[in-house]
């Protein structure tokens, strides 16, 4: 009797999973695709981002362009070209300088706010708006220089500025 229950039950055929060849070249697409596809973001990503300008007016504008950026454009210069340029910042040097030295009380006072126990957001912030108006007036002054220079600049002396650099660290 048990052969013939054994012969009514039909038999399973065994289980077969994906070859091993087939399991390893899945495998392998799969590492490329997602390689690809980290590489495509990167890409994109890395064309989002574009560093900033370190010569031309964009240089000027906010980028960090400090006196020896135009010195170093200055020698470029011929001498009148230069002895203008010399003079529209010399106008402004001690207003300048003034403004250099609250630097340190300025930061000193935005690392206070940070410190602060209790924390207070508000100090930060005043903190951060005293410092960027500092800023915005030593910018200010320097752009008054740049621009009363170039009215009396020869197209020698203003194509000098334009083609400014900003000094990398």
């Amino acid at each position: 009797m048990s052969d013939q229950a054994h012969e009514n039950t039909p038999e399973e055929p065994p289980k077969q999973g994906p070859s091993r060849k087939v399991f390893w070249s899945l495998v392998v697409v799969l590492a490329l695709s997602l390689g690809l596809n980290a590489a495509t973001l990167g890409f994109i990503a890395g064309r989002g981002h574009k560093p900033p300008s370190h010569h031309g007016p964009a240089a000027m504008m906010g980028q960090g362009l400090g006196p020896g950026d135009v010195r170093r454009a200055a020698r470029r210069m011929a001498p009148e070209d230069r002895e203008i340029l010399k003079r529209a910042f010399q106008e402004r040097r001690e207003d300048m300088s003034d403004l250099r030295q609250q630097v340190p009380n300025l930061t000193q006072d935005l690392r206070k706010a940070l410190k602060a126990e209790p924390y207070d957001p508000a100090a930060l912030t005043a903190a951060f708006a005293d410092l960027r108006a500092q800023g915005q007036a030593v910018g200010d002054l320097f752009q008054g220089a740049l621009e009363e220079a170039a009215i009396e600049l020869s197209p020698a002396g203003r194509q000098a500025l334009a083609t400014i650099r900003r000094h990398r660290r």
